[in-house]
């Protein structure tokens, strides 16, 4: 059901998921449209289980959200069963006099996010903290040039794990050619969670540390190139754009996760769509994960494509 303003008033999604029945669903609006309210129920084949949740927004003269609450509960009628409720504090913003860029919100009782803005009105800074906990942080800074393109990134995050805390760093630059796309992205990781210490430096994916090559034709991308790239990667290697590599890695690691997977080339064959190619090509495309007698077998296989579907709305369908 819709309003005169062709809004969704109520409806009934046809999804069953987990033996659930299909989800009512309702929402109210201010007269400007903003969604104030949003209801969902749902219940299962016999009746026993019954889910609801409940969503209200509040809005500033300006039309920015500036306070949500959730609240979700569900009911068992099987005996011997509990059910649970839950209900948030909320979330709020706050934004800037003037510009209604938003300056701050309180994601939930302890984290709150502080955005800092250039001069040119680029998001330069990001810091979310943990009231609840100090040791946890999320921090991104971003850095542009004159020409208002980003050229640096620098993102640093910490997390309790309870015996001990964990920190992630990884520091980004990007370059771009004479007309304005970017060519090179070259990314610097580092974490002191990763029990392994492989040959290079990427034994496991927070320590990645890679340099990625983009050749264009036009305003399309042609050619994707990546290889490790770290302080102490050897030249030929960082620079390599033809040769497959095997990269080593310590008995302590995973076997499921493997490196190599991550560099070689991928090639485009556009269609007449932007970001629609026609298939997608892998070369050197090299494999380690396969442990036999303890050991890792390293193969590099033939090239190999897939060939995207593309609905009329630009979304990919399928794959083959």
């Amino acid at each position: 059901m819709t309003d005169a303003g062709g809004r969704v008033l109520s409806d009934s999604d046809g999804t069953t998921w987990r033996g659930i029945m299909p989800t009512q669903i309702a929402y109210s609006y201010s007269g400007l449209g903003q969604v104030l309210t949003s209801y969902a129920h749902s219940t299962s084949p016999d009746g026993f289980t019954q889910l609801n949740a409940h969503e209200t927004m509040t809005y500033d003269a300006m039309g920015n959200w500036v306070h949500r609450t959730n609240a979700a509960a569900d009911a068992f009628g099987a005996p011997g069963a509990s059910g649970f409720q839950y209900a948030s504090t909320g979330s709020a913003a706050r934004y800037e006099a003037g510009t209604g860029r938003l300056r701050g919100q309180t994601l939930d009782a302890n984290r709150t996010d502080t955005l800092i803005y250039d001069d040119a009105g680029n998001q330069h800074a990001m810091l979310t903290v943990n009231a609840g906990d100090t040791a946890q942080y999320n921090e991104r800074v971003s850095y542009y040039g004159v020409d208002g393109q980003l050229a640096a990134a620098d993102a640093r995050s910490a997390a309790n794990g309870g015996t001990a805390v964990t920190g992630h760093l990884a520091f980004e630059e990007y370059r771009y050619d004479a007309l304005g796309r970017r060519v090179l992205a070259w990314a610097r990781r580092w974490c002191d969670d990763a029990t392994n210490t492989s040959d290079g430096g990427d034994g496991t994916f927070c320590d990645v540390s890679a340099v990625r090559r983009t050749v264009w034709n036009g305003s399309s991308e042609l050619a994707e190139i990546q290889m490790p790239a770290t302080d102490s990667t050897p030249a030929d290697t960082v620079e390599n754009d033809t040769l497959a590599i095997a990269r080593w890695r310590g008995t302590s690691v995973d076997p499921t996760y493997d490196a190599n997977r991550l560099y070689g080339r991928v090639l485009y064959v556009d269609g007449l769509a932007t970001d629609q190619p026609v298939f997608i090509t892998r070369v050197n495309y090299a494999d380690a994960s396969d442990a036999v007698d303890g050991a890792l077998t390293y193969a590099v296989y033939a090239p190999f494509s897939i060939y995207p579907l593309w609905n009329a709305q630009g979304a990919r369908t399928a794959r083959c």
